[in-house]
């Protein structure tokens, strides 16, 4: 019988001495054998004292591995602790602590000899399953620990998808992800952040929901690009991902619309527009116009395609509308009215305001006027022959649309009719006729103008005056000129007129009228002869004074007939009065008078 060990009855010793597995299932019979056992198998207390299991080393804490409560990646914590020397009689100690990434303990490879009870595996590859087994040996041999697996810590992992633009509304945004909580496999803090810039300053939280999917809504900020960023964390430590970004969804927009007359097309609008599509394709367009805002909302049709212009047709002249416009995509409509509250009215038909058709100014004419509104061009022709055939083209289809022609040169007795047609949008014609102007001519000119004065008085300004007498202008125009060509006999000869038979209101005497209106046809005139004389300066000495020319010096009577002393003109028609007789003396002039 051998001698009882000095150390507990333990399986594990026996299975380590026999190089089992030290939690294998322990076969008595079959220990025995290999112990040197022929029969009956040992007993236990002999099992130990053959194997000499008691005097080698004795695990007394098994040993464990753990990855949590560590910091970093890539580690594992050890704990044991080994009695190497349990009867205190043993020498040879030595511990070894292995690793392998196999269950078995196969291709191990030894990582520490230090039996400090506590040991930090790093440099681990993050997230692999690693095995461990301790091993302590004296002299009486080794024991194995149990075989302990952990996990190397990891930090989380993201997959984060790039953001897609959402639809069926604005500002949204679809968000899909998975996290890998790293090991140990427990997240401890989880955050999706979103900015409007890429730096993610001023970032704000979108979602703290770890579900793998989110439809981020910011409507205010339609058609902007966001920027997010997710962060997980567990108890090794924080990931975060890269930053992706998307454009919210936004409906169309319609960023201008505007209409205006054609001035080339009759009954016409010239449309344009910009719009912006927005996030998803345009599924309708249209423009539509009514006569007012309410009706112009899906009223007579106008267009669907959305190119940028269009012109409304058909319309009519002087016609208002409204234009209304709608476009749409998944996720909205946007809707404008052209020039906002304002009706477009389509140009009106061209008016002729006035056209005027008279004799002209001067004989052989005719004088044409003309205004327009709304007209491009205007054409003038000319019916010389009366027969309606507008044969001659004064002017043709040309600017401006307002203004004036004279015709000269035509037959006075001719009626001569004329045609003006103004073009825009449409056409309108007016006609109108005339005689040109007739030759100016003078009539009921007088043949001799008698001036009498027999009763001068000496140192007096002596006057000799006419009666009225009148002259007709036929076809005046401007002004009618009346002029005196002589001083009558070495006096002053003068001429003052009327519009009426009268003496009363009419014009100062003077040499030269020139103010006489076209409106008068029947002029009504009287001369007056005025005296030099010494006393008022004008009189020449030594050249006898007007009197009865019975003493020396004395010139006698003035008796003389100044031949076309008065000019008549008119339209360079010229009249003369032929003679102007005049008769003077001074009746009491003496002979001292003319010394």
């Amino acid at each position: 019988m051998p001698n009882l060990p000095s150390t507990n009855l333990s399986f594990d010793l026996i299975n380590d001495e026999l190089g089992n597995n030290s939690t294998a299932t322990l076969d008595l019979q079959t220990a025995s054998n290999e112990l040197g056992a022929t029969g009956a198998p040992f007993g236990m207390d002999e099992l130990i004292g053959l194997s000499g299991a008691g005097t080698r080393p004795n695990f007394t804490t098994d040993l464990t591995a753990v990855n949590t409560s560590i910091s970093g990646e890539g580690k594992v914590q050890t704990n044991w602790v080994v009695d190497l020397d349990p009867t205190g009689t043993q020498g040879g100690q030595s511990f070894a602590l292995k690793i392998s990434q196999n269950s078995d303990m196969t291709s191990a490879t030894t990582i520490s000899t230090n039996n400090d009870n506590s040991e930090l595996e790093t440099g681990l590859t993050a997230g692999v399953l690693y095995y461990f087994q301790a091993t302590g040996t004296n002299d009486a041999g080794s024991t194995n620990s149990s075989i302990v697996s952990a996990r190397a810590t990891e930090l989380p992992s993201i997959t984060f998808n790039d953001p897609t633009t959402g639809t069926g509304g604005e500002g949204l945004i679809d968000l899909t992800w998975s996290i890998d909580n790293g090991n140990p496999n427990s997240l401890t803090s989880f955050t999706l952040e979103q900015s409007l810039n890429s730096d993610m300053s001023g970032a704000t939280e979108a979602t703290p929901t770890n579900d793998g999917s989110h439809q981020y809504n910011v409507s205010a900020f339609a058609g902007t690009r966001i920027y997010f960023r997710i962060t997980a964390t567990n108890s090794v430590g924080t990931t975060v991902s890269t930053i992706k970004s998307a454009i919210a969804s936004s409906k169309p927009t319609i960023n201008s619309f505007t209409g205006a007359r054609s001035e080339t097309v009759a009954g016409a609008v010239d449309l344009n527009w910009s719009t912006t599509a927005g996030t998803a394709a345009t599924t309708a367009f249209s423009i539509t116009r009514g006569t007012t805002l309410g009706n112009a909302i899906g009223g007579t049709f106008v267009t669907d395609i959305n190119d940028g212009t269009q012109q409304a047709t058909g319309i009519g002249t002087g016609v208002s509308n409204f234009y209304y416009m709608t476009i749409t995509n998944a996720n909205g409509t946007d809707v404008l009215y052209a020039n906002s509250n304002s009706a477009i009215t389509t140009r009106p038909a061209p008016t002729i305001d006035t056209f005027t058709v008279a004799a002209g100014s001067s004989a052989g004419e005719i004088d044409i006027t003309y205004a327009t509104t709304e007209a491009d061009t205007v054409t003038l022709k000319e019916d010389n022959t009366n027969d309606g055939t507008f044969e001659t083209t004064i002017i043709n289809n040309t600017t401006p649309v307002d203004g004036s022609v004279t015709r000269t040169g035509l037959i006075a007795t001719n009626s001569h009719n004329y045609q003006l047609t103004a073009t825009g949008a449409g056409s309108v014609v007016a006609t109108d006729d005339a005689f040109p102007a007739a030759n100016t001519s003078w009539t009921n000119s007088v043949s001799q103008i008698n001036l009498v004065n027999n009763l001068g008085k000496r140192l007096n300004v002596d006057t000799m005056t006419s009666a009225i007498e009148s002259i007709q202008v036929n076809n005046p125009s401007g002004d009618t000129r009346v002029e005196i060509l002589t001083n009558g006999g070495g006096a002053d000869l003068q001429i003052r007129w009327n519009d009426v038979n009268s003496g009363t209101g009419m014009s100062a005497y003077s040499d030269d009228i020139t103010n006489i209106p076209s409106s008068v046809t029947t002029i009504y005139y009287q001369l007056r002869w005025t005296e030099k004389t010494e006393q008022i300066g004008i009189y020449e000495p030594g050249l006898g004074m007007f009197d009865d020319g019975t003493f020396p010096g004395s010139v006698g009577p003035l008796s003389a007939i100044a031949s076309n002393a008065i000019r008549w003109t008119n339209n360079g028609v010229v009249n003369n009065t032929t003679d102007i007789s005049l008769d003077f003396y001074n009746d009491n002039i003496t002979e001292d008078d003319v010394q």
